[in-house]
Parts: structure tokens; sequence; C-alpha cells
């Protein structure tokens, strides 16, 4: 048992190579395209997903709204691989625009 006011343990410290490590520091930066392609196959997923469910007859409101958004969106296999590219192009430009944007402002 521990004495009182003691630490069990000892607390660990960063090592000077530790301190100097990137991403470790006040002016963390965002990797731009690794945003860019992750939110594209974000987006491109859930047309996918939005598209299985609204051909099953669920979800048909957010078929509509798809479809308001993405001009080559239907429920026909073409339609949803074509909102799936428009998706992904939307989820390229939403990521790497929100990344340089944050490294701008940060």
């Amino acid at each position: 048992m521990a004495k009182k006011g003691k630490l069990p343990f000892q607390p660990l410290t960063p090592t000077k190579a530790e301190k100097q490590m990137p991403g470790c520091c006040a002016e963390c930066k965002v990797d731009s395209y690794a945003l860019a392609y992750a939110l594209a196959v974000l987006f491109a997923a859930w047309t996918l997903v939005v598209g299985l469910l609204g051909k099953m007859g669920f979800g048909l409101g957010m078929v509509e709204m798809i479809q308001k958004v993405h001009p080559l969106y239907s429920l026909s296999f073409g339609g949803i691989i074509g909102g799936m590219a428009v998706s992904a192009l939307c989820g390229l430009i939403t990521g790497f625009a929100a990344g340089w944007l944050y490294d701008w402002f940060s």
C-alpha cells in the first residue's frame, strides 16, 4: 500500500525526443488529403446505404433529398453509382477545404 500523499507509481515524463516529435506540439496540422479521401469514402458509402435502403422502400425522404442535390442519383443501379461518384467528389472537396481551413486558422 502506498503512503498517504505518494503515488503508487512514478508518472511518466516525456523525453527530449518525444517533446520534439511532430504532432506533439501546439501547432498540429491536419493532413488535408487524408481528410479529403476519408470524407469521400464516407459520403459515397452513405449514398450507397441510402440507395440500397431506398430500393427496399425505406428512407424515401432521404432518397428524395439526395436526388435534389445530386443530379445523377436515382434508385437504379447506374443512378446509385452516379450518385456515389458525385458524393465522393463532394466529400473530396469538403474534406480538403476543411483541412486547409483548419491549418490556415491554426
